[in-house]
């Protein structure tokens, strides 16, 4: 299906340029854990952070795909973004009240787990307020 169609072009593009992104962070993470350890100092740091560029890459994917969405789809992107911080703020403050007296301190990976997890939650909730 080829479509003229700038919202459906923009969604195009998102997925080959999302999926690319995430391949590419994908490796340099692999490639930065498995060598890490031959390494010290400097070198190792480098190393460990290195996958922050292709993270990097893929945030600057998203944001330019929520600039091309047409008003309503922005909308519910913002507020799903929206909600999704908010229920991190509270399931962080939350848990950090707990943590160590009756909760175990997670990994800060949980954050962006979370996070994401409430974006995926509240996007389904602010579509549908929008149907």
């Amino acid at each position: 299906m080829n479509s003229n169609n700038p919202t459906e072009k923009a969604r195009r593009r998102y997925l080959f340029e999302f999926g690319v992104s995430i391949v590419f962070y994908m490796i340099v993470i692999e490639v930065s854990r498995r060598f890490a350890g031959d390494f010290s100092g400097t070198a190792r740091t480098f190393l460990l952070l290195a996958p922050v560029a292709p993270a990097v890459l893929v945030a600057a994917v998203v944001l330019r795909h929520v600039r091309a969405m047409d008003e309503m789809q922005r909308r519910i992107a913002e507020q799903s973004l929206a909600a999704a911080g908010v229920i991190t703020v509270i399931a962080s403050v939350t848990w950090g009240l707990l943590e160590g007296e009756i909760l175990p301190r997670p990994s800060a990976w949980w954050t962006l787990v979370v996070f994401m997890a409430g974006w995926l939650v509240a996007t389904v909730f602010v579509r549908r307020r929008y149907e």
